[in-house]
């Protein structure tokens, strides 16, 4: 009788469990995708309230109006620069497949088709509810990814001046949207090892954080492997590489806060791992994560009162054999009334280069934080900073 009781004290007690995770809010997703293609210079595009992309930017410290590039949006937009005067926006449409609209300096948004429309179909099957993700690893260079009808990887690479067939990586049933950064490949001691592999990050079935490392060749049909990293992830991941080696992976736990795991590589042996490590706070969103330089990590979501917040994280003057790679600050507030989750874009000086892609920016001389997300009315609002301070909260307008 005693075994009996126990036995049903221990299912009220996962029942209990159970019910909390899921009666956890749902982490906030971003608003907009950010990217730049100089010193300077901003990129904004989000799906309106009317379903279609719309664009909006900043060059030096003028805002420019924003500008309806139209389609008919069932996913949020993903957008990269794979270099100066060049974007590349990718979306979910109505018959859930990838479609496409790219812009280059001194022509108009392409393409132009007066019967099929202004948007390049690229077929696949992009999952609902979970947007599809771009990235560049160089000069006309692009890797888009998305959950495909089985829940499965999938990627789409343009390179040579053509797009490849469609290619899945299975072995894991995913639970959420894919994040996929670049990675250097060890030993990764320069900046030329960058670009050359692509790291995908997942919340899997087992509600783990889950990652794939892809082939550098799109057409290869080598098998890949995911590898767990364990957790009870609540948010999708924003993953950032501090170095060529040196991965982190930023998740909201079951309780709120922000987690952190970091993997270093190390050629000819096995991979350094730290234990997820909590870094408080109390989130509603996802966070947006930004590598500033080869010693700083930027940290940022919306709080329990709807307000942005910051934490950074840096390398201490003495760290201890095995303790983690950055030490974190305390939360502060930055303000604001937030709908969204933040999406943040940071540039610094070209002392230590990294892979261009959508989170992280070149820009000579220039360093700054530019942090966007939904406020009251649904507009797009911006948040700045800069070495000698941050700016104020800027509305700018639309209905994102």
């Amino acid at each position: 009788m005693r075994g009996m009781w126990l036995l049903l004290a221990l299912c009220v007690c996962w029942l209990g469990a159970a019910e909390q995770a899921h009666a956890q809010a749902p982490a906030l997703t971003p608003a907009a995708s950010c990217t730049s293609w100089a010193p300077d210079r901003v990129d904004c595009f989000v799906r309106g309230s009317d379903g279609r992309m719309h664009h909006r930017w900043r060059q030096g410290g003028a805002w420019g109006g924003f500008e309806l590039l139209g389609g008919e949006l069932r996913s949020s937009p993903t957008c990269a620069s794979w270099g100066p005067e060049r974007i590349d926006c990718f979306v979910a449409g109505t018959n859930s497949g990838l479609w496409h609209r790219w812009w280059e300096r001194g022509r108009v948004w392409q393409p132009i088709n007066p019967i099929q429309g202004d948007w390049e179909s690229l077929g696949g099957f992009v999952s609902p509810g979970r947007n599809p993700h771009c990235t560049t690893r160089g000069a006309e260079t692009l890797d888009c990814f998305a959950v495909d009808r089985d829940r499965v990887l999938s990627r789409l690479s343009y390179s040579g001046g053509r797009w490849h067939a469609w290619r899945r990586y299975t072995g894991l049933f995913l639970a959420a949207a894919p994040h996929c950064i670049l990675v250097g490949t060890p030993p990764a001691t320069t900046a030329e090892d960058w670009g050359e592999r692509i790291a995908c990050f997942a919340k899997g079935d087992d509600n783990a954080l889950w990652s794939v490392t892809v082939p550098e060749d799109p057409n290869s049909t080598t098998p890949v492997r995911w590898t767990s990293w364990g957790g009870i992830i609540t948010s999708q991941p924003a993953c950032v590489a501090q170095d060529p080696a040196t991965t982190h992976c930023f998740v909201r736990g079951l309780d709120n806060s922000l987690y952190t795991r970091v993997v270093r590589a190390r050629p000819g042996a096995a991979d350094t791992v730290w234990d997820w490590q909590s870094i408080g706070g109390v989130l509603t969103s996802q966070p947006s994560c930004v590598a500033f330089n080869g010693t700083r990590i930027d940290c940022f979501a919306r709080g329990a009162d709807n307000a942005l917040y910051h934490t950074a994280g840096t390398q201490p003057r003495l760290r201890l054999p095995g303790a983690a790679p950055l030490v974190f600050s305390a939360w502060e507030s930055w303000g604001g009334n937030l709908a969204s989750a933040p999406t943040c874009v940071a540039y610094r000086a070209p002392s230590f280069r990294n892979p261009p892609n959508v989170e992280l920016v070149i820009a000579g001389g220039h360093q700054a934080i530019d942090c966007f997300a939904r406020g009251p009315g649904r507009a797009l609002f911006h948040i700045g900073w800069v070495p000698s301070g941050r700016t104020e909260w800027t509305n700018l307008g639309g209905r994102v």
